[in-house]
């Protein structure tokens, strides 16, 4: 089923949140790879290959924290679930907040994946997005701590 799912497919056509949870569950297993690693890596390669369609802004004019700070819809972009918001914290840090998840470990994961690699994309030179509480493990929503390097100016 996940297989036919994935020939089906056009390019940059998104697969339905039960078969991709479904996707992140089996292939760890036959690729012999982590699974958490696995599902930020595929996050990192969607978020490269479709950021610029969705936002074609100049990278001269993105900035991690205002990235952040719009989200909401910049996730409407990628997923169908959840709530989010974001909080900063300071200047190389906000906290990103996501409510009604799927409560799927992996998912998180991609989601940590992809936190990083949007932050990176507009103009960190490092980033990295700690998974702090979780609704999986039965917390009342996801805390995403995304911190970043500023990329060196010229």
């Amino acid at each position: 089923e996940v297989a036919r799912a994935l020939t089906d497919a056009a390019p940059l056509e998104w697969m339905s949140t039960d078969m991709f949870s479904t996707l992140l569950s089996i292939a760890p297993e036959k690729l012999g790879r982590d699974g958490n690693r696995l599902a930020r890596e595929i996050a990192r390669a969607t978020v490269r290959a479709s950021f610029r369609r969705f936002f074609p802004a100049s990278a001269a004019t993105l900035v991690p924290e205002r990235t952040l700070s719009a989200i909401r819809n910049v996730w409407s972009r990628y997923h169908s679930w959840g709530s989010l918001t974001s909080m900063p914290v300071s200047t190389t840090e906000t906290v990103v907040r996501a409510t009604q998840t799927p409560r799927d470990h992996l998912l998180c994961a991609w989601t940590a994946g992809m936190l990083e690699q949007l932050v990176i994309l507009s103009g960190a030179r490092t980033a990295v997005a700690d998974h702090e509480t979780c609704e999986s493990r039965g917390d009342d929503a996801c805390l995403f701590r995304v911190s970043w390097e500023r990329a060196a100016t010229t």
